[in-house]
């Protein structure tokens, strides 16, 4: 039993036994625990190893100092015994500021003599062992052998980490460049993490992969391990700044204000205290853009913007500084993006359009450079996509729909590259949507709803890989909404009210889940709307109407809340029209006409301050419409004849901005049918006739708009016996 025992302890005891570290005895009285702690520590096998290693010629000077000072406690010179302890802790103290593996390894041993020496008869115990009585200490030498063993392993596992570290950093670069797939990537990580947890930057790495492949809770979990990690004031602030992407991907705008604010506090100081140092200023920036996002979402435009511009002001300093600088060039793309969106909610499309195209001219450029760098080509794929919605926005849905299309065919060259990355998934049913979109506004049904369907299907898949993400479940909801639009549009009324209230049952549990967020309460208004006119359609109005008052009160709070939001005092308008549909159809002509008014009033407003978008005039125009019906409906033909005129010249103002979009052509033909139809208004069927015969011409009527060219002609000609 005593030799196999001393087969196992060997590496242990060699070095206490020539040197004689300890003169404790068994009598449990007597034995000092923090000095039999700092024996075994100084005698363990990693000291031993460590020493050889470093093989330093003032380590064995003072590894000899320690042997005389033994020699002479042991002699019985208690004086020296002090003397002794305080040597040898300072030896591996010193050993371990030297060597972070053997740190490690002689932590996990002080933690097992530690917990030895806490008892009498454990300190006993240790005593015996480190004066060479194994038999006394056989229960305390096994589970010091266990704890070397483990100490012996972190130093090994520690050790194989650098050299994995490396693999999987070149890995992270392949995949980059678009080599290799992100799951693959990710098990490199985590193997560099199970032998080495202690390094940050490992972890980092890690929760920004599970984000890619769309494993929001693993994310969450490596983010909380950098930050316990974290060992600096810059590495925290880097730590919470990831956390914070996290949970705003999590839906928790809340928590992730607080941990962007935590880490913008600390980046601020950091880099008034090195305003040279680039890499503190860039940091900066981060936090700037990572807080402005989440005061957008909650409808803080002003601070929003505020933040964007502070963020791109010290890019365009750094990037004039440095103008071959790609990751300045980059950066700076991405301030023009978050600006460009805070403009659009604003209102104020030709500022947001000037913003896109000079962020999509920055990044062509440095995805035309590195043609196979993958975040650059989906830098572009994003410039084109955002500059497509500004365009489709103006009405020029033919350079919105171009834009689009060469997005997602850059977007499906990325994706079918890495299929593990949910990333360029999400990507794919983006571009898909918003073509999608776009072929809803030109009529083509079909080819619409073959989109919006292929990115449901695409974002179904995603939530149920990662139902923690809320930012993919809201991406859910709008292609709920989309294939809702259509199947309406296809009279398939059923399965659109199946689409309108899934979505909304999602929308609901998540802006439960964050209240804070002002995006989420617009979604159910919108839902709400769609549902409202859904029902309303198949005439359950008393249902529609409570619908429609609901998204009234959420887009009324939100519009007083945000003042200076464009896109939420547009919600108020829509809702208000609806509301005010119902009215009408329910008898309340005087009701209806107030709630128009107030519409109109918001309207002429909001285009007043962007005169460059087609929507808002268009809103106008929609909107005089409807003061005119129900003028008409109450017998005023002079009101509601200027109403209609005042529309239609600002329907014909769009058109010939935009000869190439059927929807306003459509819209004329609709006005003027309404002056015919209206006494003294001066306008003749024969002007109607003409304007749908055009259109016939075009190919673009639909079969119930070639009917009411029927009734036109006949209208046009009994025209003259009336």
């Amino acid at each position: 039993m005593k030799l196999r025992f001393a087969r196992q302890a060997a590496a242990l005891l060699a070095i206490a036994a020539i040197l004689g570290a300890s003169m404790a005895r068994a009598n449990a009285a007597a034995v000092d625990p923090h000095a039999e702690i700092a024996a075994a520590l100084f005698s363990s096998s990693a000291t031993l190893a460590a020493v050889e290693k470093a093989d330093d010629a003032r380590l064995k000077a003072a590894q000899a100092r320690i042997s005389a000072l033994a020699v002479q406690v042991q002699a019985g010179d208690a004086r020296r015994r002090g003397e002794l302890v305080a040597a040898q802790e300072a030896f591996v103290a010193q050993l371990a500021d030297r060597d972070r593996a053997y740190a490690q390894a002689i932590a996990v041993f002080r933690g097992a003599v530690t917990d030895i020496a806490s008892t009498a008869d454990g300190a006993a115990a240790l005593a015996r062992f480190n004066a060479g009585d194994e038999a006394g200490a056989l229960a305390v030498l096994d589970r010091l052998q266990a704890a070397d063993e483990a100490a012996r392993q972190r130093t090994t596992d520690i050790q194989k980490a650098v050299g994995e570290r490396h693999i999987a950093e070149l890995a992270l670069e392949a995949r980059d460049r678009g080599k290799l797939g992100t799951v693959s990537v990710i098990a490199r990580f985590e193997a560099v993490t199970r032998l080495d947890p202690g390094v940050l930057s490992d972890w980092v790495d890690l929760d920004r992969l599970y984000q890619s492949a769309g494993r929001t809770a693993d994310a969450k979990a490596a983010a909380l391990k950098a930050e316990a990690t974290a060992t600096t004031d810059q590495e925290r602030a880097n730590a919470l700044s990831d956390l914070g992407d996290i949970l705003s991907a999590q839906g928790d705008q809340g928590g992730a204000r607080a941990a962007y604010e935590q880490s913008l506090l600390e980046r601020r100081r950091l880099a008034g205290a090195n305003p040279k140092d680039m890499a503190l200023q860039r940091n900066l920036t981060v936090s700037l853009v990572d807080l402005g996002e989440v005061l957008f979402l909650q409808g803080h435009l002003d601070a929003a913007r505020s933040l964007f511009e502070e963020s791109q002001a010290i890019h365009r300093r750094l990037a004039d500084a440095d103008p071959s600088s790609v990751a300045l060039q980059r950066a700076l793309s991405v301030d023009l993006f978050k600006q460009g969106v805070v403009l659009v909610m604003a209102g104020d499309l030709g500022g947001a359009r000037k913003a896109y195209e000079e962020e999509l001219a920055i990044a062509r450029r440095l995805a035309i450079s590195d043609p196979s760098n993958v975040p650059l080509q989906r830098d572009m794929s994003v410039g084109l996509v955002q500059l497509g919605d500004v365009l489709a926005a103006q009405g020029d849905l033919a350079g919105a729909r171009a834009d689009y299309e060469e997005s997602l065919a850059l977007r499906r060259r990325l994706a079918a590259a890495d299929a593990g990355n949910a990333v360029l998934q999400h990507d794919v049913s983006e571009g898909l949507q918003k073509i999608g979109d776009i072929l809803l506004e030109q009529g083509a049904l079909a080819d619409a709803r073959s989109a919006l369907e292929e990115s449901l299907r695409i974002r179904r898949r995603l939530v149920a890989a990662d139902p923690s993400n809320a930012a993919l479940r809201s991406d859910m909801l709008h292609s709920l909404n989309k294939t809702g639009d259509i199947l309406q549009r296809e009279n398939d009324l059923a399965g659109a009210r199946a689409a309108y209230e899934e979505g909304l049952a999602v929308v609901r549990q998540m802006a439960a889940a964050d209240p804070s967020n002002v995006g989420l309460r617009g979604d159910i208004a919108i839902t709400l709307l769609r549902t409202g006119d859904l029902l309303e359609a198949q005439g359950d109005l008393a249902v529609a109407r409570k619908d429609f008052e609901e998204a009234l009160g959420i887009s009324r709070r939100l519009a007083t809340f945000s003042p200076g939001n464009a896109e939420l005092a547009n919600l108020l308008s829509t809702s208000l029209e609806r509301v005010g549909n119902v009215l009408v159809a329910q008898g309340d002509l005087p009701g209806a006409q107030k709630v128009y008014d107030e519409e109109l009033a918001i309207d002429r407003g909001l285009a007043a301050a962007d005169r460059s978008d087609a929507r808002l005039q268009r809103g106008v125009a929609v909107a005089l419409i409807k003061v005119g019906d129900v003028l008409s409906a109450q017998k005023d033909a002079a009101g509601a004849t200027k109403a209609y005129a005042q529309s239609l010249e600002i329907i014909r103002g769009i058109a010939g901005d935009n000869p190439m979009n059927i929807g306003p052509q459509k819209d004329i033909g609709i006005v003027l049918a309404k002056l015919a139809s209206t006494k003294g208004s001066g306008v003749s069927w024969k002007e109607v006739v003409t304007q749908y015969e055009t259109m016939d011409r075009a190919g673009t009527l639909s079969l119930a708009e070639k009917q009411f060219l029927k009734l036109a002609r006949t209208r046009e000609s009994t025209e003259g016996d009336r």
